[in-house]
């Protein structure tokens, strides 16, 4: 299922995601976003993805896009990686230049690449897309902001998701904000339109992402399908084509 509301302009959306969405009584983030122990786990198997991806290069030069915090980007940073961030969230950069040496800024990837005299061998945008009015122009601008060659990794709910189809026998996304929601074989099809190579799509399932104990054995069984793609996170990686 694909949901759109209407437009909201760039103020708009910076005022929507301040601190009530990390971290209020109604925000998605259990606990939190602060507080929220999956992100850890979650950040250190990108970070992982990405090495291997580029043949474990040192001094990557990587920009995400949606850094919220800005865990993600401190975690490169120890790596190793230069570390940029952007965020159309004025909150959520203030708390990210308060652990993170990254160059950030206040940014919306749907307006154009964040920092025009800048390219970038990877670009990281982790639940950011299904919040982008316009997902396509976003990706387009993440494919400028590329060196040749260079890699984007995304992460985005999946509506095919087995939880919500098979067990809740529908889908209900939590995320007011969640706008523009699509099943995998939208994303890879908008990837490619856009002059990525797909290298990879999976789904995984929050539930059983830490990988240990009867976890792995949860995980196990749903990859038993992995081509249905049936967990509740959509996660890609792909290569920019030259042109």
């Amino acid at each position: 299922m694909e949901r759109v509301t209407n437009s909201l302009s760039s103020d708009e959306t910076s005022k929507k995601f301040d601190q009530g969405y990390f971290e209020g009584v109604g925000s998605a983030y259990v606990g939190g976003y602060a507080l929220n122990d999956q992100l850890n786990i979650f950040f250190e198997r990108r970070i992982a993805d990405i090495c291997r991806c580029c043949g474990n290069r040192t001094r990557l030069k990587l920009l995400e896009v949606g850094c919220a915090y800005g865990f993600f980007l401190q975690l490169c940073e120890r790596r190793g990686l230069i570390a940029f961030g952007v965020d159309v969230s004025d909150y959520a950069i203030d708390r990210a230049r308060a652990i993170s040496h990254a160059t950030l800024k206040v940014h919306d990837i749907e307006t154009g690449p964040p920092f025009t005299n800048e390219k970038f061998d990877v670009v990281a945008a982790f639940d950011v897309l299904e919040h982008t009015r316009d997902p396509s122009k976003a990706i387009k601008n993440i494919w400028s902001s590329l060196h040749d060659e260079g890699i984007v990794e995304l992460s985005t709910p999946n509506p095919n998701s087995f939880l919500f189809r098979r067990v809740l026998h529908r889908w209900k996304d939590p995320d007011e904000t969640h706008i523009s929601v699509k099943k995998p074989a939208q994303w890879v099809e908008m990837l490619q339109s856009s002059g990525f190579q797909v290298l990879r799509c999976k789904t995984e399932s929050a539930l059983v992402s830490n990988g240990h104990g009867l976890n792995r054995l949860l995980n196990a069984c749903l990859m038993l399908r992995s081509r249905c793609l049936l967990g509740d996170t959509t996660e890609i990686i792909a290569r920019k084509i030259p042109q």
